[in-house]
């Protein structure tokens, strides 16, 4: 996605900041369920364990840094769409899931197998994450 990889941890960093700052926002919203953990966290929980598994050995070989960051970006993502789960409006749950596909899919491309039609899988699914996060708050 980046026409080179020395870009790739500061979009990582900055994605990171934008997944956090959702997950913040998510939890502000009228009718988010503020009770203890939900049942809803057992999918993203599997969800963010098993991209780590795949993701890991390949991370690994780009050092501890980059490792560290794909751990720290997994857990985020998948906090991300947990906490819109609990807002109820399944338009930003669908939009937060589209946004863990395109993310995985990048993540695919470049730690574990370069895939011919990825940019265009990424591209789709972001713009489409973004369209349903937008409009569930319309």
């Amino acid at each position: 996605m980046f026409p080179s990889d020395e870009f790739f941890i500061f979009g990582l960093l900055a994605f990171l900041v934008a997944h956090i700052l959702y997950a913040w926002e998510f939890s502000l919203h009228k009718g988010a369920s503020r009770s203890g953990v939900s049942w809803t966290a057992v999918p993203f929980g599997v969800f963010a364990s098993t991209m780590l598994a795949l993701l890991m050995p390949g991370a690994a070989r780009e050092g501890a840094v980059v490792q560290a960051g794909v751990v720290v970006y997994t857990v985020a993502i998948a906090f991300m769409a947990y906490k819109a789960t609990l807002t109820g409006k399944s338009l930003l749950v669908l939009g937060t899931i589209l946004f863990c596909i395109s993310d995985s899919i990048l993540a695919w491309d470049k730690f574990v197998q370069a895939c011919d039609w990825s940019q265009y899988a990424v591209m789709t699914t972001y713009y489409a994450a973004q369209l349903c996060i937008a409009m569930s708050f319309s």
